[in-house]
């Protein structure tokens, strides 16, 4: 009976413990993404895409340059995003190759900076092939 109980507790507080990460980790993502949108925006280019499939994910791999006037020389940067599907993720990696996209540079260091999905997601779906038949 004691054993039971003690399972059923320490169950209980690895559920607890489970909520809590993700509680937290959504608050902090959520919490970067907002400070991200306000930092200044450089043009780069994806210079590679690659998607890689692993036992149980799909990742999207975007290596980027982009320009920064600090700095004699584009600074490099990659960008990952995960997919349930091979044939979504491959869909971004052809419609992004060689493209411009708005990087956002981080203001303390230029040598940090983010890809947005939303914006890339834009692209995605402007360079999507149109169904004639539809």
């Amino acid at each position: 009976m004691n054993s039971t109980r003690e399972w059923t507790a320490i169950i209980g507080v690895g559920a607890a413990w489970a909520l809590l990460e993700w509680l937290l980790g959504t608050v902090w993502r959520n919490r970067n993404q907002a400070r991200v949108h306000t930092w200044p925006v450089a043009f780069g280019r994806i210079t590679k895409a690659a998607v890689f499939t692993g036992k149980q994910d799909i990742t999207l791999t975007l290596s980027y340059t982009y320009a920064v006037a600090e700095e004699p020389y584009p600074i490099p940067a990659e960008f990952e995003k995960g997919f349930y599907r091979t044939e979504d993720a491959q869909a971004w990696a052809d419609a992004l190759v060689e493209q411009m996209v708005p990087v956002h540079v981080n203001p303390k260091n230029c040598w940090k900076s983010r890809l947005l999905d939303s914006e890339l997601e834009a692209i995605v779906k402007a360079r999507a092939p149109v169904d004639d038949h539809a």
